[in-house]
């Protein structure tokens, strides 16, 4: 039997990944493993029914918006934001205090579904915090999972710094495991020298209904070209011109 001890800031409203994670674990086969989550204080009421429902425990946790800062961090610099982090080092030691508290096992993954670079300086402080309080109590055996999820929006001076700075401080705390949410993010991290051990499920796929046994005979091929928010900041917009690209390409074949 394993506990996992999901912590996510981000796990308040009914739409976008977060919510698609959640739903991915209610509709998901759990034997052999218990889970809990630790989310924001406003989540939806009807996810949470739902979670706990499934035999999910849900405690409503976080303050701090986990957006705060997603378009101008790097703008801000960390001095900007330090606050911010310090706040947010805060509440995730308290959130992985709570969670392995209420395990009965005495094994814990704490999984992380998606941090950006100052969540990454949070969390990595929160480690640190919980190291140099002598385990504020934790007994257990902790693993963390760690999901990089973002890049940077827009390439600035010192984006690459600080996603580094950021992810390879969290990388080197004990227990820790960082993985990717697709090779081409993959690849950035590793283009800093973040080790990345993989690459995780996409949370917005129905697992549970996929024919993993289908085998494609058709010579024509099948492309995956979007899958997110209709949001203009996911590239949603730019869907008709890779369209044409992408048709381009296979008519020059």
């Amino acid at each position: 039997m394993k506990q996992i001890v999901v912590i996510d800031p981000g796990m308040m409203e009914a739409g976008g990944h977060h919510a698609a994670f959640m739903e991915t674990l209610i509709h998901s086969e759990s034997e052999g493993s218990k889970i809990s989550m630790l989310t924001h204080q406003q989540l939806d009421n009807d996810l949470e029914t739902k979670a706990k429902n499934s035999g999910i425990q849900v405690y409503r946790f976080f303050s701090i918006n986990f957006y705060q800062h997603y378009e101008d961090s790097l703008d801000l610099n960390i001095s900007g934001i330090q606050n911010y982090i310090r706040q947010m080092a805060r509440e995730y030691a308290c959130a992985i205090k709570l969670g392995v508290k209420q395990s009965e096992l005495r094994e814990v993954i704490c999984f992380y579904p998606c941090l950006n670079w100052e969540h990454a300086f949070g969390v990595s402080l929160a480690l640190e915090l919980i190291g140099k309080r002598g385990g504020m109590g934790i007994t257990h055996k902790l693993t963390h999972k760690v999901c990089c999820m973002f890049t940077p929006i827009r390439r600035q001076f010192n984006s690459d710094l600080y996603y580094r700075m950021a992810f390879s401080r969290l990388s080197i705390q004990k227990g820790v495991s960082l993985f990717a949410s697709d090779k081409e993010t993959q690849e950035y991290y590793q283009l800093l020298e973040v080790p990345i051990q993989g690459i995780h499920p996409c949370y917005l796929l129905p697992w549970q209904r996929l024919n993993v046994n289908k085998v494609n005979t058709s010579s024509v091929p099948n492309l995956l070209i979007y899958m997110g928010d209709a949001k203009e900041n996911k590239g949603f917009l730019r869907l008709p011109s890779l369209v044409k690209q992408l048709l381009l390409w296979l008519c020059s074949d």
